[in-house]
């Protein structure tokens, strides 16, 4: 049975990623004290624990016995079953280096399903989100994904952890790379969850490694769109908290893509 969020709560978590968006819009390209956390790819700035201060402020306040799993701040203890996971920016990478491909995410759990997620991208003035069960949204528009089914006219996009092992991402890129029109290293996972679940590319391979902070609204956006999201290995995907999936915007696509996992 699927937990259903009121109305009021959604557009309270969604005002909590706008807010956490504005404060990254008015940073951008400012004077920024960055910190290097655990490589060299891996920053930290106070674009990303402003944006976090003001997200988890807005959400204990409206949700007081909810726990919240924040990238930077960590876990906050609720009493409740339910738990929030925010990447107040997540592109960080880009953020810093003055790219324009960044955004917030934010996805509501109960135990280990995902109810609701919200993708923000500030500089777009655009929201992507999704309830369990009700579809999933751009900007209040429902979305729908991309219905071309030729492998060698698709975009395909991909992401892996900091620390996955390099020849795998290197074989998969090629592979990728190899058999589709283009393929996409953005180092925004959230929003290009949202690429995929609006229509703009076709594939997305999630090899492993990232945070649940990093795709949980994001998979929920493509899974309430109608994307198919199976395992590497072409099973059922039946764990929302699985971290190594393929994602893709119908099933000739995928099933053209699996083979080059």
């Amino acid at each position: 049975m699927v937990c259903r969020l009121k109305e009021k709560e959604q557009k309270i978590i969604i005002e909590a990623a706008k807010a956490g968006g504005e404060i990254l819009r008015k940073k951008f390209r400012g004077v920024l004290k960055i910190q290097e956390k655990s490589c060299a790819q891996d920053y930290k700035t106070e674009a990303d624990t402003g944006s976090e201060e003001v997200i988890v402020k807005m959400l204990r306040k409206a949700f007081p016995d909810h726990s919240i799993f924040s990238e930077e701040c960590g876990m906050i203890r609720g009493s409740s079953p339910y738990t929030f996971y925010i990447d107040p920016l997540d592109g960080t990478n880009n953020f810093v280096i003055g790219i324009p491909n960044f955004s917030v995410s934010i996805a509501l759990t109960k135990g280990k399903e995902a109810l609701f997620g919200v993708v923000r991208a500030p500089l777009l003035d655009v929201t992507y989100y999704a309830a369990k069960g009700e579809g999933a949204f751009e900007n209040g528009k429902k979305i729908r994904p991309s219905a071309e089914t030729a492998l060698g006219r698709s975009t395909s996009a991909f992401a892996a952890g900091y620390r996955h092992p390099k020849k795998k991402v290197m074989r998969l890129t090629n592979a990728l790379s190899g058999s589709t029109k283009r393929t996409l290293w953005s180092w925004s996972l959230a929003y290009d969850f949202c690429l995929l679940a609006s229509g703009k590319i076709e594939t997305l391979v999630i090899a492993g490694g990232v945070g649940l902070h990093d795709f949980l609204a994001g998979k929920l956006i493509a899974r309430e769109a109608d994307c198919v999201i199976t395992t590497l290995d072409g099973k059922p995907e039946r764990d929302d908290f699985n971290r190594a999936f393929v994602a893709s915007a119908n099933p000739a696509i995928h099933r053209a893509v699996l083979p080059l996992i």
